[in-house]
């Protein structure tokens, strides 16, 4: 769950707007990271930057 979360708030720092297609029935993975970067619309990329920094460290402490 972390893993995925830092995972999309990554893509959304880089890239931005999820623009990709919704990956297919089958591809768990891919659908998973898919939807996880898209609930991240909205946020900026410097919002999804630091707030990545923030999961990143607090995920280092734990």
């Amino acid at each position: 769950e972390q893993q995925l979360r830092l995972y999309a708030l990554y893509k959304q720092a880089t890239v931005g707007k999820c623009d990709a297609p919704k990956p297919g029935f089958l591809d768990f993975v891919g659908k998973a990271k898919w939807s996880a970067w898209k609930e991240l619309e909205g946020m900026t990329q410097e919002e999804a930057e630091e707030e990545y920094v923030r999961t990143a460290i607090k995920h280092m402490v734990d």
